[in-house]
């Protein structure tokens, strides 16, 4: 019970009555593993200084995750492509193209919810509905994009959207909220999130930019080179 701070009160909606109250260290066991689970879940565990040492704690893990993830198929693609071959096989060329649509078009479909839920009215009806659309679709345009394009270009020209979507986020809230400069005195989350999204943004651009140079000084028989005709 001592993992969870959350507490709640139920009443008649017909005559106000209060029917129970659920007070945070004494919970039943039910609602206590329920409410720990959720605490989990969400990352609030502890107050203060801990509540956000735990949060932190939470996104690194969700890096490591998302990086074990991308370096483990780089070396699959790396241990099975066809050395001193041109074109690389069929399944090394679909690999490679999911591994970029499914990374980074999970990157672009967020910062694109993200956009657009910073646009929508706060009482739009369809708000639910839409927000987790556009996820799908910037995941579903990623997808079509890899398929069409060729394998090293779609990767840098992927992270060149990432970038320009991301650096749109502050300049969005900006428009409908407050500039960048007053954030800060106002809302610092708003400006933490801000600030985050310009880092996001260079760090997208420049990825890129490598990504681009450096498709033309790869061997010949690298999936990710021009010669790979992929």
């Amino acid at each position: 019970n001592e993992l969870t701070q959350r507490g709640s009160v139920s009443f008649s909606t017909v005559t106000g009555e209060e029917l129970a109250v659920d007070r945070p260290g004494e919970h039943n066991p039910i609602v206590a593993a329920r409410s720990i689970f959720r605490t989990l879940h969400y990352g609030e565990l502890g107050e203060g200084e801990t509540r956000y040492l735990s949060k932190a704690a939470y996104v690194v893990l969700g890096m490591l995750g998302a990086f074990l993830f991308y370096s483990g198929n780089l070396l699959w693609l790396e241990t099975r492509r066809k050395r001193r071959q041109t074109v690389q096989p069929r399944h090394v060329r679909v690999i490679a193209r999911l591994t970029l649509a499914g990374c980074l078009g999970t990157v672009l479909g967020i910062s694109l919810m993200l956009l657009v839920a910073k646009c929508l009215p706060v009482d739009y009806a369809q708000r639910a509905v839409l927000e987790p659309l556009i996820w799908y679709i910037g995941l579903g345009v990623s997808l079509l994009w890899t398929m069409i394009r060729p394998i090293w270009r779609s990767g840098y020209e992927l992270l060149y959207a990432c970038a320009f979507v991301t650096a749109l986020l502050p300049v969005a809230n900006g428009i409908l909220y407050l500039p960048l400069w007053q954030t800060i005195s106002f809302d610092t989350d708003v400006f933490l999130i801000d600030v985050l999204a310009i880092i996001l943004a260079i760090g997208f651009y420049r990825l890129a930019k490598s990504s681009q140079m450096k498709a033309h000084h790869r061997t010949d028989d690298s999936v990710w080179s021009p010669a790979s005709q992929a």
